[in-house]
């Protein structure tokens, strides 16, 4: 379970090299947002490597506030869910975690990820109480150090290459002031947390890595609307063929690809230039495994994305 919470609270998003930075512009909580990471861990019983996705979302009738829901890569089933806040100033918060969307703890005060005036060398604290919905006269306490190292890290991980990255240390401090943990957090510009590890004597016991980053509909910002459109693929889920629509409002080079759930790329189901108009295009997977399915389509530089099931 450790590794799945750490996966939604390690979210940091990133700022540039200047002192001040709008958590917007370094963290994309939009809607449908997704990224994938690797996820290896070291026990008692030896090590394992998993995948999992974070999708956000704009929870129900509270502005400002999102959504992170964890899920398992391979067997789609929803774990962790982050509930997080951002205030006026760019401070983000976390403040509640919880199960498959039901809310069990509580932060007091709200866990503060990024405060809004950052620069290399500022230091703070996370000194809370974390109250279980199921006992809350038993609250469990936590002192979280955060310390900014770098603000022009180079990292390479899974998904590729990231410049200009923020560098954060994270320490677990004891009730006698004794560091226990220390973690590594590594995040890029426009994207949020791409690398998140525990070192223990040298050696990586805990690692989440980004794999792929999908920004939703909702996040992609141009000064026109989108010209093009991208629709729900049909039937879903489907055996063996599905049919993916997609509609065009002016001449473009686009292409059309599908990826598995590590973000391996298994198939290219259209490139090159297409004419104005709605379009359709089948995707026949019997030589593929079943399982969850993402499509991308990129027109000028934007993109879109869909999901779909493949059950044999």
């Amino acid at each position: 379970m450790r590794k799945i919470v750490i996966a939604a609270i390690s979210m940091i998003m990133t700022i540039s090299a200047a002192a001040y930075a709008d958590s917007a512009d370094y963290y994309p909580l939009a809607d449908g947002n997704q990224w994938l990471y690797e996820i290896y861990s070291e026990t008692s019983e030896g090590s394992e490597t998993t995948h999992g996705w974070i999708t956000a979302s704009p929870a129900s009738g509270s502005e400002g506030v999102f959504v992170l829901q964890a899920s398992n890569a391979e067997s789609g089933e929803r774990e962790s869910t982050t509930w997080m806040r951002k205030d006026s100033d760019g401070s983000l918060y976390q403040f509640a975690n919880g199960y498959d969307g039901e809310q069990l703890i509580d932060f007091e005060p709200p866990f503060l990820m990024l405060p809004g005036e950052l620069t290399v060398g500022y230091e703070w604290d996370n000194k809370i109480e974390i109250i279980k919905k199921n006992d809350p006269d038993n609250p469990d306490s936590s002192h979280v150090r955060y310390r900014i190292e770098d603000m022009d890290a180079t990292v390479t991980v899974i998904a590729g290459t990231f410049e200009h990255c923020l560098k954060l240390s994270e320490k677990t401090i004891d009730s006698d002031g004794t560091v226990v943990e220390v973690c590594e957090v590594f995040c890029a510009e426009n994207v949020g947390n791409i690398l998140y590890q525990l070192v223990s004597e040298d050696d990586v016991v805990f690692r989440q890595e980004l794999v792929e980053f999908h920004a939703g509909p909702t996040a992609v910002e141009t000064e026109q609307p989108l010209a093009f459109s991208l629709s729900p693929n049909f039937p879903n889920p489907f055996n063996p063929a599905t049919t993916i629509p997609f509609t065009l409002d002016h001449d473009a080079a686009i292409s059309l690809s599908v990826y598995n759930m590590v973000g391996e790329k298994v198939a290219t189901l259209a490139e090159g230039q297409f004419q104005a108009g709605t379009h359709s295009v089948e995707w026949n997977a019997s030589a593929h495994a079943s399982g969850v399915y993402f499509y991308r389509l990129n027109v000028d530089g934007a993109t879109l994305s869909g999901k779909m099931t493949l059950v044999k």
